[in-house]
Protein backbone atom coordinates (compact mmCIF):
# COMPACT_ATOMS: atom_id res chain seq x y z
CA UNK A 1 0.00 0.00 0.00
CA UNK A 2 1.03 3.66 -0.68
CA UNK A 3 0.65 6.52 1.02
CA UNK A 4 0.83 9.69 -0.63
CA UNK A 5 0.79 12.82 1.57
CA UNK A 6 2.23 16.39 0.72
CA UNK A 7 2.59 19.28 2.37
CA UNK A 8 2.94 17.69 5.57
CA UNK A 9 5.20 18.28 7.95
CA UNK A 10 7.90 14.56 8.75
CA UNK A 11 6.19 14.52 12.33
CA UNK A 12 2.96 14.49 10.88
CA UNK A 13 4.28 11.60 7.97
CA UNK A 14 5.16 9.78 10.64
CA UNK A 15 2.04 9.96 12.69
CA UNK A 16 0.12 9.04 9.87
CA UNK A 17 1.82 5.73 8.81
CA UNK A 18 1.95 4.80 12.75
CA UNK A 19 -1.44 5.39 12.58
CA UNK A 20 -2.51 3.35 9.80
CA UNK A 21 -0.44 0.32 11.24
CA UNK A 22 -2.28 0.35 13.99
CA UNK A 23 -5.34 0.24 12.22
CA UNK A 24 -4.26 -2.35 9.49
CA UNK A 25 -5.66 -5.51 10.07
CA UNK A 26 -2.67 -7.47 8.96
CA UNK A 27 0.49 -6.28 9.91
CA UNK A 28 3.01 -4.72 7.11
CA UNK A 29 6.18 -6.57 6.30
CA UNK A 30 7.67 -2.97 6.06
CA UNK A 31 6.62 0.56 7.03
CA UNK A 32 8.53 3.15 4.60
CA UNK A 33 8.26 7.70 5.06
CA UNK A 34 9.68 9.27 2.19
CA UNK A 35 10.76 12.80 3.83
CA UNK A 36 12.36 15.70 2.69
CA UNK A 37 14.99 17.69 4.96
CA UNK A 38 13.50 21.35 3.16
CA UNK A 39 13.17 23.53 6.46
CA UNK A 40 11.99 20.74 9.18
CA UNK A 41 14.43 19.35 11.98
CA UNK A 42 13.48 15.65 11.66
CA UNK A 43 15.30 14.58 14.36
CA UNK A 44 12.21 14.10 16.59
CA UNK A 45 10.85 12.35 13.58
CA UNK A 46 13.37 9.93 13.59
CA UNK A 47 13.02 9.08 16.86
CA UNK A 48 9.82 8.26 16.79
CA UNK A 49 9.56 6.72 13.80
CA UNK A 50 12.57 3.97 15.21
CA UNK A 51 10.36 3.92 18.55
CA UNK A 52 7.59 2.34 16.05
CA UNK A 53 9.20 0.30 13.49
CA UNK A 54 8.79 2.74 10.50
CA UNK A 55 11.38 3.12 8.18
CA UNK A 56 12.83 6.44 6.87
CA UNK A 57 14.40 7.56 3.26
CA UNK A 58 15.49 10.93 4.09
CA UNK A 59 16.47 13.12 1.01
CA UNK A 60 18.38 16.49 2.11
CA UNK A 61 17.64 19.22 0.81
CA UNK A 62 14.55 17.10 -0.89
CA UNK A 63 13.37 14.22 -3.06
CA UNK A 64 14.22 15.96 -6.38
CA UNK A 65 18.05 15.66 -5.61
CA UNK A 66 17.29 11.32 -5.73
CA UNK A 67 16.10 12.09 -8.72
CA UNK A 68 19.22 14.06 -10.12
CA UNK A 69 21.38 10.92 -8.73
CA UNK A 70 19.83 9.00 -11.36
CA UNK A 71 21.21 11.39 -13.71
CA UNK A 72 24.82 12.50 -12.76
CA UNK A 73 27.05 12.49 -9.64
CA UNK A 74 26.50 15.24 -6.75
CA UNK A 75 28.97 16.02 -4.84
CA UNK A 76 28.34 19.81 -3.15
CA UNK A 77 25.44 21.23 -0.92
CA UNK A 78 22.68 22.78 -2.66
CA UNK A 79 21.16 26.02 -0.57
CA UNK A 80 17.34 25.07 -1.50
CA UNK A 81 15.21 22.79 -3.46
CA UNK A 82 14.50 24.96 -6.17
CA UNK A 83 18.63 24.66 -6.53
CA UNK A 84 18.09 20.82 -7.12
CA UNK A 85 15.36 21.63 -9.09
CA UNK A 86 17.07 23.47 -11.63
CA UNK A 87 19.94 20.95 -11.48
CA UNK A 88 17.70 18.36 -12.46
CA UNK A 89 15.83 20.43 -14.97
CA UNK A 90 19.06 20.82 -16.68
CA UNK A 91 19.95 17.08 -17.10
CA UNK A 92 16.45 16.18 -17.60
CA UNK A 93 14.74 17.64 -20.21
CA UNK A 94 11.06 17.30 -20.04
CA UNK A 95 11.05 16.88 -16.30
CA UNK A 96 7.77 18.68 -14.35
CA UNK A 97 7.56 18.27 -10.51
CA UNK A 98 3.94 17.70 -10.80
CA UNK A 99 3.92 15.44 -13.53
CA UNK A 100 6.78 12.48 -12.78
CA UNK A 101 7.54 10.50 -15.80
CA UNK A 102 9.17 6.99 -14.30
CA UNK A 103 10.71 6.68 -17.51
CA UNK A 104 13.22 9.37 -17.45
CA UNK A 105 14.65 7.59 -14.10
CA UNK A 106 14.07 3.71 -14.59
CA UNK A 107 17.63 3.34 -16.48
CA UNK A 108 19.16 4.90 -13.96
CA UNK A 109 17.98 3.30 -10.40
CA UNK A 110 21.29 1.17 -9.96
CA UNK A 111 23.31 4.52 -10.31
CA UNK A 112 21.09 6.31 -8.61
CA UNK A 113 22.01 3.52 -5.31
CA UNK A 114 25.25 3.68 -5.68
CA UNK A 115 25.80 7.71 -5.57
CA UNK A 116 23.46 7.81 -2.70
CA UNK A 117 25.25 5.09 -0.91
CA UNK A 118 29.27 7.10 -1.34
CA UNK A 119 27.46 10.35 -0.33
CA UNK A 120 26.02 8.48 2.81
CA UNK A 121 29.73 7.24 3.14
CA UNK A 122 31.26 10.64 3.19
CA UNK A 123 29.17 11.73 5.77
CA UNK A 124 30.75 9.01 7.71
CA UNK A 125 28.71 8.70 11.66
CA UNK A 126 27.08 11.94 11.45
CA UNK A 127 23.04 11.28 12.31
CA UNK A 128 21.69 14.08 10.76
CA UNK A 129 21.30 14.02 7.15
CA UNK A 130 24.07 15.81 5.29
CA UNK A 131 23.52 17.86 2.56
CA UNK A 132 23.55 16.75 0.18
CA UNK A 133 22.29 13.08 0.92
CA UNK A 134 19.39 10.84 0.13
CA UNK A 135 18.20 7.40 1.88
CA UNK A 136 16.13 6.80 -0.90
CA UNK A 137 19.03 3.74 -2.13
CA UNK A 138 17.72 2.01 0.97
CA UNK A 139 14.02 1.53 0.01
CA UNK A 140 15.02 1.10 -3.55
CA UNK A 141 17.32 -1.92 -2.42
CA UNK A 142 14.69 -3.90 -0.62
CA UNK A 143 12.37 -2.94 -3.55
CA UNK A 144 14.98 -4.29 -6.38
CA UNK A 145 16.30 -6.97 -4.17
CA UNK A 146 19.44 -5.38 -3.12
CA UNK A 147 18.78 -4.60 0.46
Amino acid sequence: MSIRRRGDSPGHCIEYAIGQCQAAEQAFDEVWCVLDVDQFDINEAERRAGKHGVALAVSNPCFELWLLLHMVDVGRPFTDCKEVGRALAKVCPGYDKSNLAFGHFRSGVEKAIDRAKRLEERCGDRCEPVNPSSGMWRLMARLVGEG
